[in-house]
């Protein structure tokens, strides 16, 4: 009887211990599947390198370039530099260019010089076709900063491009200048530019807002172009005002339509006393603004011809041109006339002023535009500058530039 209860009992205490295995093996199981639960809801980590998603990249060859698909812009210029314009002029030049006297211009650069060179800044100043870019060379040979002169005149600068259309008229007139003593030629170069896209500029009044959409950026990255391009001295907002104009610098239709972009001649004020010219091109990307922009309607050409240029002995100048359509056409004759008072110096003082103008609609076709100057002596052979401008109707406007010379038989009498 005894045995038999102890072998009732370790029967049940065997049991008892299978059934603790088997509620262990399910507590088990149960973290398992609760682990693996756990586990299956939390996000997994990218893996490292391998599975790493791949990343877009844009090339920009000039600051602010984006992957936004809008146009990449690169400065054409060599070395991606702009070209300051107004050092390029005489003194003479400039200062009618900034409605002042060359004395009052020269008396700014010696001031501003503090005499630092002794009398040589003077002599050089003495000098009728002294340049401005002269004087800061000279500066320099002596180991002084041209900084103090940029900032002497800078207001007058400020004064004359206040507005697009004072920009473009300061652009346009320092072009003339240049034309007249043979000098757009080095500027062309200096702009990677063929010399008649300077002689000829279709240069338009416009903002840097204008000008990035043109290129099929945003004004912020254009403003950026130009600060890396020394052609300005600090960032510009959307409506800064520019000068602009449009140059075809491919040479064959493949080229044009490999390039797909825009290339523009752009006139800025520095802000510390100087102009600046930049070759500014842009490269559209599929889908690009550019590209968008490229599908609008053309405008009306401006590409007028000017047929003849002729003095008669009267001293009139006749302007045959041919108008491809509809639009205005006008003409302004200059000439640079010596005053009576002459400068510290001993010089005479001179500056451009305006002999003749002429305006007419027209629509299209050949036109011929008379000029009949005034206050020009007939006893002396003078040189004209005619500006002639031409607007289409829906276009924008060009100007041509050609110089005459009136004066002894060819001339009209001053009365």
């Amino acid at each position: 009887m005894e045995e038999d209860l102890m072998t009732t009992h370790s029967c049940a205490a065997a049991s008892s211990r299978r059934r603790g295995r088997r509620r262990r093996r399910a507590g088990v199981s149960a973290l398992v599947v609760v682990g693996v639960c756990a586990l299956a809801a939390v996000p997994a980590a990218p893996a490292v390198a391998a599975a790493e998603e791949p990343k877009a990249t844009v090339t920009a060859e000039a600051p602010g370039a984006s992957a936004s698909g809008e146009a990449s812009l690169s400065v054409a210029d060599p070395g991606g530099k702009a070209s300051e314009l107004l050092s390029k002029l005489t003194i003479s030049q400039l200062a009618s260019l900034l409605k002042t006297t060359p004395a009052q211009v020269k008396s700014l650069i010696e001031t501003a010089t503090g005499g630092a060179l002794g009398g040589v800044v003077g002599e050089l100043l003495a000098k009728p076709g002294a340049t401005l870019e002269e004087v800061k060379k000279l500066l320099a040979e002596g180991g002084l900063s041209s900084a103090p002169v940029e900032q002497a005149i800078a207001p007058l600068v400020a004064t004359a491009t206040e507005t697009a259309g004072q920009v473009r008229g300061v652009v346009s007139s320092a072009l003339a200048d240049l034309s007249e003593d043979g000098g757009v030629a080095e500027l062309a170069h200096e702009l990677a530019l063929p010399t008649p896209a300077l002689e000829a500029p279709q240069l338009s009044p416009a903002t840097v807002g204008q000008a990035a959409e043109t290129l099929g950026t945003t004004a912020a990255r254009l403003s950026s172009a130009l600060l890396g391009a020394g052609a300005i001295s600090q960032p510009l907002a959307g409506f800064s005002p520019l000068a602009m104009s449009s140059v075809e610098r491919a040479s064959t239709s493949a080229e044009r339509v490999a390039n797909n972009g825009t290339t523009l001649v752009i006139g800025s004020p520095t802000g510390t006393g100087g102009v600046t010219l930049t070759t500014v091109n842009s490269t559209s990307t599929p889908g690009g603004v550019a590209a968008f922009k490229g599908a609008s309607p053309a405008r009306a050409s401006n590409a007028f011809s000017i047929l003849s240029l002729k003095v008669t002995r009267a001293g009139t100048i006749l302007e045959k041109v041919r108008l491809p359509g509809p639009g205005r056409v006008s003409a302004v004759a200059s000439a640079t006339k010596t005053l009576a008072r002459r400068s510290s110096h001993g010089h005479a003082l001179a500056r451009r002023i305006t002999v003749a103008s002429t305006a007419a609609n027209s629509s299209g076709g050949t036109l011929t535009l008379t000029l009949r100057p005034h206050g020009v002596s007939g006893a002396r052979r003078t040189r004209i500058t005619v500006a002639t401008t031409y607007t289409p109707t829906g276009g924008s406007a060009r100007t041509v530039t050609r110089v005459v010379t009136i004066g002894r038989r060819g001339s009209r009498q001053k009365g």
